[in-house]
């Protein structure tokens, strides 16, 4: 109650004022007070929001503050211009200057993140049409000499090194050779090309090791090293033991058929996420020793009839898993 009384008080002091201006029939400078103070807040929310930042709303709190001091010189400033005494008359004409520069200066902040947003998305345009155009082409050279395919990707990322565009096009491929991971993760610089090297399925459980235990920022890669079946066991225990920074990460734990027994006991008996479920009941081969903690974590979960994990823990308790 005491925190909200303190952040209304930048609007409800002005408004008291107002009021008692218009008690005494103090008009001078009201309208305008209003109609540039209605104007900030205007131009302020506007400048605020074209913010992309996740922390760009933080900006709103000073904003009430803004209005009532724009406010509040504006009325000043109508008051020093009509006194007869010319110090004042400058220093009204000041605060007016003051009151419009506030304004002008959430503007101008505006237009510059508008401006820096536009030319971002611009720039991803462009890296993305390059990316499309250069997949093309490996996908184009491919095709002409299949039977040498691993051959070539090898050839094609070290001929290519040095172009970062060209290397996420061509880490598009499902099959680039653990050799060729291996090249391409020493002349990795940035956290894309990075991520890209270790989604693939032949980045060996030495490469992962090596790139997770030198990354900066490891939570960056924790969602798919805890579905990459070679990710080393004491990575993937490391990651489900630590903080959870990463929103539903044991449905990538759950599609793991490398996480250790223990680790999926634990998540699966206090799961209450049907996508966990589904994904634990789409491991291949399965275990069949965790069919009853399957079904209990699905009758506790947020959908209990699930068709797909219905049907599956039936299929598995008909077939493979039968008593």
């Amino acid at each position: 109650m005491t925190l909200i009384l303190f952040l209304s008080l930048p609007v409800l002091l002005p408004l008291c004022g107002a009021f008692w201006l218009v008690r005494r029939k103090r008009y001078t400078g009201l309208l305008q007070a209003a109609l540039l103070g209605g104007s900030m807040a205007a131009i302020g929310l506007w400048s605020v929001f074209q913010s992309r930042s996740s922390t760009g709303a933080l900006g709103l709190l000073p904003l009430p503050i803004m209005v009532t001091a724009v406010s509040v010189l504006c009325w000043a400033a109508a008051q020093g211009r009509m006194s007869p005494r010319r110090h004042i008359r400058v220093l009204g004409h000041l605060a007016l200057l003051a009151a419009l520069a506030i304004p002008a200066i959430y503007a101008i902040g505006g237009l510059k993140t508008r401006a820096r947003y536009q030319a971002f998305d611009q720039e991803q345009r462009l890296q993305a049409a390059t990316i499309d155009a250069h997949r093309l082409s490996i996908k184009s050279q491919l095709a002409q000499e299949p039977a040498r395919r691993s051959e070539m990707l090898d050839a094609l990322a070290k001929a290519n090194a040095s172009d970062r565009l060209y290397l996420l096009a061509l880490l598009d491929q499902p099959d680039v050779p653990a050799h060729t991971l291996e090249f391409l993760a020493q002349a990795a610089e940035t956290s894309g090309l990075s991520l890209s090297i270790l989604r693939q399925k032949n980045a060996s459980s030495e490469l992962i090791s090596s790139m997770y235990h030198k990354a900066g920022y490891k939570d960056h890669y924790f969602a798919d090293l805890a579905a990459h079946p070679n990710t080393p066991v004491e990575i993937l225990t490391e990651i489900y033991k630590g903080p959870r920074t990463i929103q539903y990460l044991d449905r990538n734990f759950a599609s793991n058929p490398a996480l250790p027994l223990a680790l999926k006991i634990d998540m699966l008996s206090r799961t209450t996420d049907v996508n966990v479920v589904q994904a634990a009941l789409g491991v291949q081969p399965f275990d069949c020793k965790l069919l009853p903690l399957l079904g209990s974590a699905l009758a506790r979960s947020d959908r209990p009839r699930d068709e797909f994990s219905v049907r599956r823990i039936a299929e598995l308790q008909a077939g493979d898993c039968r008593p």
